[in-house]
C-alpha cells in the first residue's frame, strides 16, 4: 500500500463498509462476522501507516478506524471476551481523538459503559457522564442513546433518582431526533431501544411489572432485521415475567428466544438463555421447564455459566 493515494471516494467506500458490518452482526451474531471486522481495521490502519492522502481525508480514515474499533470491541464483547474488547475500546477511543471526532468518541464510552456496569455500575455511570459531557458535539440520538446508558447503570447502582431523571431526558431527546440527520452509526436507535433501555432500568430497581411492560413494547417496535437485539430482548422479557410468576408466558418467550439463537453465532445470547434457565431452578419439575429443557438442552449445555 505503500505510495497508494486515498481521498474522499476510498473513505465513502469503507465507510458503507463499516455499515455493512454492523448490520451483518444484527442478523449473523458476532462470532460470524468478528474476523472480517479484524480484516478492515488492519485494511485503515494499513492505510494510515502506509498511504498518502490530505489533513482532511486523514481525519476521516482515523473516524473509520474508531468505528471498525467499535464493532470489533462490541463483536468481541458478544463472544464472550471481555478483555479484548476493552482493548479495542481503547483503541477506538484513541483514534476517535485523533480524528477530532468527538461524538464518535463518546459513542464508544457509551458502549463501553454496557460491560462496565456487570463489573462497577459506579464506572459505567461515569463512562456515561463523561460522554453526555460532551453535549455541544451530540446529535439528540447519541445523547438519547447515552442517556439510555445512563438510565440503565444508575439503576444497576441502585440510584432510582439518576436513573428516572436520565430516562426521562433520554425520552425526550427521542422525539427530537431526525434520522436522515443522524450519523450512520447511530441506525440502531429506535423508540424500541429507549423501552428496551428503561425496561432493563425497571428490572434492575426490582420493578418487573414496568419492565414486563416496557419489554413488550420494545420488542413491538423492533425491526425484524434485528434478530440478535430480539432473542436476547425475549430473553429479558421472560426473565421478567418469571419473577412475576408468569410462568406459561415466560417460557413461551424464551422458547422463541432460544429458536433464534440457533440461527445466530453469539456466545453473549446463549449465556443469556442458561441464565434465564437459571432463574426458573426452582420450577425445573414443572411441565412448562421440561419442556423447554427437552427442546434446548444442548444449547444449554453449550453455554460458558
Amino acid at each position: 500500500m505503500r505510495g497508494k493515494r486515498v481521498d474522499d471516494a476510498v473513505v465513502d467506500d469503507l465507510e458503507r463498509v463499516t455499515d455493512a458490518r454492523r448490520r451483518l452482526n444484527d442478523t449473523l451474531g458476532g462470532g460470524t462476522v468478528f474476523r472480517a471486522v479484524r480484516e478492515d481495521l488492519r485494511l485503515v490502519t494499513g492505510l494510515l501507516d502506509n498511504a498518502s492522502y490530505t489533513q482532511e481525508v486523514g481525519q476521516r480514515l482515523y473516524a473509520v478506524v474508531a468505528e471498525f474499533a467499535r464493532i470489533a470491541g462490541w463483536l468481541a464483547y458478544d463472544n464472550s471476551h471481555e478483555a479484548l474488547a476493552q482493548r479495542y475500546y481503547m483503541a477506538g477511543l484513541r483514534a476517535a481523538h485523533t480524528s477530532g471526532n468527538r461524538a464518535v468518541g463518546a459513542n464508544i464510552l457509551g458502549f463501553m459503559s454496557i460491560h462496565a456496569k456487570y463489573h462497577d455500575p459506579r464506572d459505567a455511570v461515569r463512562m456515561a457522564e463523561s460522554a453526555l459531557s460532551r453535549t455541544t458535539d451530540l446529535t439528540p440520538a447519541i445523547a438519547a442513546s447515552l442517556y439510555g446508558r445512563l438510565t440503565i447503570s444508575a439503576a444497576c447502582a441502585r440510584d432510582a433518582t439518576t436513573a428516572d431523571r436520565a430516562q426521562g431526558r433520554m425520552f425526550e431527546l427521542m422525539t427530537a431526533a431526525d434520522p436522515t440527520a443522524e450519523p450512520a452509526y447511530m441506525y440502531w436507535w429506535s423508540e424500541a431501544e429507549a423501552h428496551y433501555f428503561a425496561a432493563q432500568s425497571a428490572l434492575a430497581l426490582d420493578k418487573p411489572r414496568q419492565a414486563e411492560t416496557h419489554y413488550r413494547k420494545a420488542i413491538a417496535r423492533l425491526d425484524p432485521s434485528f434478530i440478535r437485539d430480539r432473542s436476547s430482548w425475549l430473553l429479558r422479557l421472560a426473565t421478567a415475567r418469571v419473577h412475576l410468576r408468569e410462568l406459561d408466558s415466560a417460557c413461551r418467550a424464551a422458547a422463541e428466544a432460544a429458536a433464534l439463537v440457533r440461527r445466530l453465532d453469539s456466545q453473549h445470547n446463549v449465556t443469556r438463555l442458561a441464565e434465564f434457565r437459571k432463574t426458573v431452578r426452582p420450577y425445573a419439575n414443572t411441565a412448562q421447564v421440561k419442556d423447554f429443557d427437552a427442546k434446548f438442552g444442548d444449547l444449554l449445555r453449550s453455554a460458558a455459566v
